[in-house]
């Protein structure tokens, strides 16, 4: 395990993320975010790395630091998206069974009338 290869799994991931998706590519987006972030931090779990010591490995962990702050924001936004959507969905449910409701069969306030 080699910095380098964290260093290629996060930028394949920044690129995943700063990409723009369509509603219905939205899921395969995110399991395919999910299968990287998940090979990643199993590389960050069994690198057991020194400090880096060369200046280009010390670059190469800045740029790491930075790409993951980018990955964080993009991810927030798609968090958003995701909740908007799903917020959206939920107030279209609470209409459908209103009006649904407003159908049914409703005794209250009946007259019946008690003479024949």
């Amino acid at each position: 395990m080699s910095i380098r290869e964290i260093y290629d799994r996060t930028q394949e991931l920044l690129t995943i993320v700063n990409r723009s998706v369509t509603e219905d590519r939205r899921d395969a987006m995110l399991l395919h975010i999910d299968r990287v972030l998940s090979e990643r931090e199993e590389l960050l779990k069994g690198a057991a790395l020194p400090a880096p010591v060369t200046t280009e490995e010390k670059e190469i962990a800045q740029k790491i630091v930075a790409m993951n702050e980018e990955i964080q924001i993009q991810l927030q936004k798609h968090l958003e998206l995701v909740e908007r959507d799903l917020k959206k969905v939920r107030h279209q449910q609470t209409n459908e069974k209103a009006y649904h409701q407003s159908y049914t069969a409703n005794v209250d306030g009946a007259f019946f009338d008690s003479r024949r």
